[in-house]
């Protein structure tokens, strides 16, 4: 586990909604689900090409107090960098402490 004091970044977890605009249309946004005070944890990193473009993944855990309903689907963002959860941890079931694998994505320049 880690210590409280280490979480030194604020992060806001986000869900997608989906409405309906004026004209009946479909809409969808990103809204707040939650902030929570976390640690970001690097833990891989990859490169891959796709057509013809460089693209970088990193994977890193994220450790926070506890919070229900996090799922997914969600996304974080934590000092302007956009991370999509891959899973939520609750370690040992405990309601106390998550741990979050977050995945961030990058176009490399090539030029």
């Amino acid at each position: 586990m880690s210590r409280v004091g280490s979480k030194r970044h604020i992060g806001v977890i986000q869900k997608l909604v989906k409405g309906k605009d004026a004209m009946g249309g479909l809409t969808k946004g990103w809204v707040e689900f939650t902030k929570v005070w976390c640690s970001l944890s690097p833990v891989k990193g990859t490169e891959k090409w796709y057509a013809d473009e460089l693209h970088a993944t990193s994977t890193h855990k994220v450790y926070a107090r506890y919070r229900p309903n996090i799922e997914p689907k969600m996304r974080m963002t934590i000092r302007g960098r956009t991370f999509e959860i891959v899973s939520s941890i609750n370690i040992g079931e405990l309601d106390k402490e998550m741990v979050l694998v977050v995945q961030e994505d990058a176009d490399v320049d090539n030029g």
